[in-house]
């Protein structure tokens, strides 16, 4: 696949582009800490903000 240059074809492209819009909308940086303050020391999430 990636010798053969299919990594880089436009359905490649849109399969990644649909896999970060799906899996990777709240990765900015600070998912482990929203996780700590809210299994481990029970704080109610902060709304999401675009950005952030």
């Amino acid at each position: 696949m990636f010798r053969a240059g299919e990594a880089d074809s436009a359905a490649a492209r849109a399969a990644r582009q649909r896999f970060r819009a799906r899996f990777c909308a709240l990765d900015d940086g600070h998912a482990a800490e929203r996780v700590v303050r809210r299994v481990l020391l029970g704080e109610q999430p902060e709304p999401t903000r675009p950005g952030r």
